[in-house]
């Protein structure tokens, strides 16, 4: 069964500052993961949150597997993105 993706309000103003091509990519990304997340995504050390690695930009998650829900947190480019948790 597939994961409901929800991008929350913040993740919505990280896409926006991103080249339109990076966006097409982080979708078709989420996309690709919504059937099995667990296979695709990496555990934040001392975190309840997961990362996904798009290129040189990472988006973070929360899932939720019981509602079988993938929240994106936020977005952003790698060298700045863990610091903003």
């Amino acid at each position: 069964m597939s994961y409901e993706i929800i991008i929350s309000p913040r993740a919505v103003k990280d896409l926006k500052k991103l080249p339109k091509n990076v966006v097409v990519r982080i979708i078709s990304t989420l996309e690709q993961i919504q059937d099995d997340p667990a296979k695709s995504v990496y555990r934040l050390k001392d975190s309840p949150l997961y990362s996904v690695h798009v290129g040189e930009y990472r988006v973070i998650l929360d899932i939720i597997h019981q509602k079988l829900m993938i929240l994106v947190v936020r977005v952003g480019h790698r060298r700045n993105m863990y610091e903003k948790i």
